[in-house]
């Protein structure tokens, strides 16, 4: 495929919020944000079709596959979140679904070029080789087929910090501020993962910037919170609404995730 000319300070300007036609939404507190699976599965369904056969690299549970009804393969390196995708396919009755453990930068399948979409969510950020999975992943994946990424963005305000603070403190935080924690070898920015999937000749056809809300505990009746940490972390919540509302508008690379869309 001929590499086409991306401007990725233009597409960069494109975020989550803009997705219109996704009327799904939740609320947190005070504030109501698009469904980040919502949004997910809403792009990702628009590149699939009945006949598409997708590869979810890194699919811990494997939501994604199971809730889209899709055909094609799971793989993840951790055994207890096949086994319960395994369980819950069988619960549905997917024959069309498999689920396998599998490290992503050593796939273990005997032919290249066999699928149609391939889905990296919420993985390279936890790889430490994080190029070797994508040159792994692209022999996979067909001529003219999708990869579609998503990842935290080194250039946002939170994941800078959590750069330059010591790892026992910076792990205390994103404890705090996710319901899930997992901790993070690396990050790409918008620009540098763009440059790297070139290399493997996978060319973004779109860059989505989102971010999802932390501090949702905060608003929990289930969890007691000290009184002093509810009112710091409530304040540094409307802090991030109002950081989020502005990267709606302007400085979208500074929002927290990249959802990148490429063909290869």
């Amino acid at each position: 495929m001929e590499k086409p000319h991306i401007n990725l300070l233009y597409t960069c300007t494109k975020s989550i919020s803009d997705l219109s036609c996704i009327s799904d939404s939740r609320q947190i507190g005070p504030y109501r944000f698009k469904g980040y699976r919502t949004a997910l599965k809403f792009l990702i369904k628009s590149y699939v079709k009945k006949s598409s056969l997708i590869l979810d690299a890194g699919c811990g549970e494997g939501w994604l596959l199971l809730d889209m009804n899709a055909q094609g393969i799971g793989l993840d390196i951790n055994r207890e979140n096949i086994r319960k995708a395994n369980k819950a396919k069988k619960k549905r009755m997917l024959n069309n679904l498999h689920f396998i453990v599998a490290d992503i930068c050593h796939i273990p399948l005997l032919a290249y070029e066999i699928f149609d979409v391939i889905i990296c969510c919420d993985v390279l950020e936890h790889v430490k080789e994080s190029e070797l999975a994508i040159s792994e992943l692209s022999l996979y994946l067909k001529k003219e087929g999708k990869f579609l990424i998503t990842t935290s963005n080194s250039l946002n305000p939170i994941m800078l910090l959590d750069k330059m603070l010591p790892a026992k403190i910076s792990n205390i935080i994103l404890r705090a501020l996710g319901e899930n924690y997992y901790s993070r070898t690396g990050r790409y920015n918008p620009y540098n993962l763009q440059q790297t999937l070139n290399k493997y000749k996978l060319y973004g056809s779109n860059i989505l910037m989102f971010a999802s809300p932390p501090f949702a505990f905060l608003f929990s009746r289930r969890v007691k919170i000290p009184i002093p940490i509810l009112i710091v972390g409530r304040v540094m919540f409307y802090i991030w609404i109002v950081f989020d509302k502005m990267t709606n508008h302007f400085l979208k690379c500074l929002k927290e995730c990249i959802l990148v869309i490429a063909t290869k």
